[in-house]
């Protein structure tokens, strides 16, 4: 019984490690071919209000 189990085990084990190989090295190459990785942003402007205030008293711009 404790054999079987050892066994059991040690297959899971390596089972794990070959998932986890093939993972890492999927991520791997996703993050070394070039333009997949770029981050899509834009700059926008705020608009400034004309006045301001904040309880009730005005504030300076």
């Amino acid at each position: 019984m404790n054999r079987n189990v050892s066994y059991f085990l040690l297959l899971l084990l390596v089972v794990a490690l070959l998932l986890g190989s093939v993972v890492y090295q999927q991520r791997q190459r996703d993050l070394s071919t070039p333009g997949t990785n770029k981050q899509y942003y834009k700059i926008v402007p705020l608009t400034i209000p004309d006045t301001l205030s904040f309880a009730g008293e005005p504030v300076p711009l």
